[in-house]
């Protein structure tokens, strides 16, 4: 377990942080088609602004 949980963290480490800011503006994107997530719960969260939001919905 201990050596699984290890690997990950070296995985992590090794992701760029561009490509981790990627996926996480997908999630939240995701999110919010699905449901999950209203606009205001996105930008009470993130630093993402409401013009920023809507142009990544347009995207």
């Amino acid at each position: 377990m201990l050596q699984e949980h290890q690997r990950k963290i070296d995985r992590f480490l090794a992701m760029n942080r561009e490509v981790i800011r990627q996926k996480h503006v997908e999630a939240l994107l995701e999110g919010l088609k699905n449901g999950q997530l209203s606009e205001k719960d996105i930008i009470q969260y993130t630093s993402i602004t409401p013009e920023q939001l809507v142009e990544l919905m347009q995207s």
